[in-house]
Order: structure tokens, then C-alpha cells, then sequence
């Protein structure tokens, strides 16, 4: 057992090529990076990785470098793991800031590097660009959002709980809502 983490264990994500790392997020605000190979304590411990509870955590199959977390406070962060120290603050590469609502799940795109979707309790699923965080803006570019945002489903009417990219149809997403007016699975791109 692997033992770091000082309340609940939210999620798991491992590396995509060594078969013994893994990052964990948790109710502690904690992320923690683990590698087997070296025992059961962690690698390496990001102890205020968010300002409130981690819910949500994915590595890219794409670029092993990427992790992007979700958390109660709202935000997403892109971390990389290159750039790792002991305080959130200092190995954060970009702070994402559209939903109203704790995010609820994380998960980048199979078969586009630098782009992954989030969901929240606010019933929208973004789709993210990691490659046009800071990208230049007319004012009329600038009145559309974030120039990293690229496409936002609201066809949910309430928390979207879980969604997964199709690996064999780009593009295509499955999401899934429940509560007042969900429980709706829909399948979209």
C-alpha cells in the first residue's frame, strides 16, 4: 500500500509508458507522485497543489511531462513534471479559471497532444488547447473567452459526473450528468 496522502484518495492516474509511476490527488490538496520501483512512500508531494480539495487528476498519454488536476476551488492546473518543488505555487505552469463550480473530472484527448476536457458541477464540459495559453487576441477574439478555450458543451443541465474521449473517433465525447434535470448520458462532438 502506498501511503502519502493524509485524507481521502479522490483519483489515480498513471504514467503512460513506465508501468510503475503513477500521481494521486486527494481531499488533502495534495498531489503526489509515486514510483514503485522505489518503495511506497512518495516520489514526490505537491502538499497545496489547490486552495481546496483535488478531485480529479489525468496524465497524458501524449507528452509525459503534462498532469492537469481539477479541484473544488474551481481551477484546473497544468503541471509539468520537470518543473516540480514543494509548494503548489512554484511548478504550476497554468491556472484555468472558467467554471463556476468544483471540477469533477479531468481527462486529456488520445490522439491530440496539449488538448484535454474538464467537467464541473456547473454542468459545462470545456475542451482546453495547452498550445494558445497566452496566444494574442483582437479585441473581438478577446469578447469569445480564453484563447486556450476551445469549445465549451452545455448541454447538460447539471453536474457532468464522468465523460471519456472515443479512441476510435476523434473529436467524439461521452459525457454523463445526474441530478436535478440530468441523468442524461450524451454522446457528442
Amino acid at each position: 500500500a502506498f501511503k502519502g496522502h493524509e485524507d481521502t484518495v479522490e483519483d489515480v492516474s498513471f504514467h503512460p509508458s513506465a508501468h510503475l509511476q503513477l500521481c494521486s490527488v486527494g481531499d488533502d490538496s495534495a498531489l503526489i507522485f509515486w514510483d514503485g520501483r522505489k518503495g511506497s512512500s512518495p516520489a514526490h508531494k505537491v502538499k497545496e497543489a489547490h486552495s481546496n480539495d483535488l478531485h480529479t487528476v489525468d496524465w497524458s498519454l501524449l507528452d509525459e511531462y503534462m498532469v492537469v488536476t481539477g479541484s473544488a476551488d474551481q481551477t484546473l492546473r497544468l503541471w509539468d513534471r520537470r518543473k516540480l518543488g514543494s509548494t503548489g505555487a512554484a511548478c504550476v505552469v497554468h491556472t484555468f479559471t472558467l467554471h463556476d463550480e468544483p471540477i469533477t473530472t479531468v481527462q486529456w484527448c488520445p490522439d491530440q497532444k496539449g488538448v484535454f476536457a474538464s467537467g464541473s458541477e456547473d454542468g459545462y464540459l470545456n475542451i482546453w488547447d495547452i498550445t494558445k495559453i497566452g496566444a494574442p487576441q483582437t479585441p473581438e477574439q478577446k469578447k469569445a473567452g480564453l484563447p486556450e478555450l476551445m469549445f465549451q458543451h452545455a448541454g447538460h443541465r447539471s453536474t457532468v459526473g464522468d465523460f471519456h474521449w472515443n479512441p476510435a473517433d476523434p473529436w467524439t465525447i461521452a459525457s454523463v450528468s445526474s441530478g436535478d434535470g440530468g441523468n442524461t448520458l450524451q454522446l457528442w462532438r
